[in-house]
């Protein structure tokens, strides 16, 4: 499979180089979501929550096979930022 040009630099693929947030908050916010009241639930607000979780938390990125020894941020850290985008979402959907 040919990586596409954006992801190669000096002939070196990059695409494998990921943030490690963006599993961790996906599988928060699929618990957090279990629990929610008073939140939409359709794709544009699930979308927004997404969103706005990852432009809170700090980026993590590494690259494959890198050994993370301590989450930035914590669980429950992660748990109150998707705690307060639900809350701003709800008060203030995207969609009509």
């Amino acid at each position: 499979m040919k990586i596409p040009e954006p992801l190669v630099v000096n002939g070196y693929n990059l695409s494998t180089i990921q943030n490690r947030n963006k599993l961790r908050v996906v599988k928060r916010m699929r618990e957090a979501l279990q629990k929610a009241q008073g939140f939409c639930g359709c794709r544009i607000c699930v979308e927004d929550l997404f969103a706005a979780t990852m432009n809170a938390v700090p980026a993590h990125y590494a690259q494959e096979g890198s050994v993370i020894l301590d989450p930035n941020p914590s669980d429950a850290e992660l748990d109150h930022i998707i705690q307060q985008m639900i809350r701003r979402i709800a008060a203030h959907p995207t969609h009509t």
